[in-house]
C-alpha cells in the first residue's frame, strides 16, 4: 500500500545506517503528555495481536493519503531536528494496521469512544463514569474506519480517508520510493526539492 511518513531528519539518516526506519522511544514526550505512553501501549499490543511478524518496536506513523492534501502538515517536533523529510512508501500490508486520527484522541486522552450521540448520553447519565474495562474496550472501534449507521455517521463522520493514520512495523530502505525534505513556516508547509 501506498502510505507517506513525516520523520525527522536525524531518524531518516539513522535508518539509513540501521537499513530501516523505526519509531523511537526517546523522540516521545511521555512525561509531558501522560496519555501518549497509554497511546503507544494500546497500538502496540493492537499490531502485535494482527501483525504476524511484530518486531516488538514502536510504530512509524504514517497516512494513507498524501499529507499536502491535508492542509497544512501536523507533526510532533523534535526540538533540536536539524529538519524534515516527506517519505513516501510501499509497504505490505500484513506490516501495518489502519486506525482512525480522531477517533486515536480518545485513547489519548483516556475517553469512551462512542459509536452515536446516543449511546455517549446513555453511558454519561445522570452523572455514571464508564468504567475503566468499558473505556479501554471502546477503542477497538478506532480500526472502524467505515461507519455502519447514520446514527453513527452523525456522530462520529463519514468515511474520510484523510482521518486515516498507518501504524507501520517497521520501513526497509527498499520500500522508500521518494524522500522530499519539507520546510516548515509558521503560516504554510511547503516541499524543497527531492533529495539526492
Amino acid at each position: 500500500m501506498r502510505l507517506y511518513s513525516v520523520q525527522a531528519l536525524p531518524a531518516w539518516e539513522a535508518a539509513k545506517t540501521r537499513g530501516y526506519l523505526t519509531g523511537n522511544h526517546d523522540h516521545q514526550n511521555f512525561d509531558d503528555w501522560p496519555g501518549f505512553a497509554r497511546a503507544y501501549q494500546y497500538m502496540c499490543d493492537h499490531m502485535a495481536k494482527t501483525l504476524p511478524h511484530y518486531s516488538g518496536d514502536f510504530p512509524v506513523w504514517a497516512w494513507t493519503v498524501d499529507p499536502r492534501t491535508r492542509g497544512p502538515i501536523e507533526i510532533n517536533t523534535y526540538g533540536d531536528a536539524e529538519g524534515y523529510v516527506l517519505l513516501t512508501l510501499e509497504v505490505p500490508d500484513d506490516r501495518f494496521v489502519l486506525s482512525s486520527l480522531d477517533g486515536y484522541h480518545a485513547i489519548l486522552n483516556g475517553w469512551y469512544l462512542s459509536r452515536t450521540e446516543a449511546e455517549d448520553e446513555a453511558m454519561h447519565a445522570n452523572g455514571r463514569t464508564p468504567s475503566p474495562e468499558e473505556v479501554e474496550a471502546s477503542w477497538a472501534r478506532i480500526f472502524d474506519l467505515h461507519p455502519t449507521s447514520d446514527d453513527e455517521i452523525a456522530w462520529r463522520g463519514a468515511y474520510d480517508a484523510a482521518d486515516v493514520q498507518a501504524c507501520i512495523d517497521r520501513v526497509y530502505l527498499h520500500e522508500v520510493i521518494s524522500i522530499e525534505i519539507i520546510v516548515f513556516d509558521e503560516a504554510d508547509n511547503t516541499v524543497k526539492e527531492p533529495l539526492p
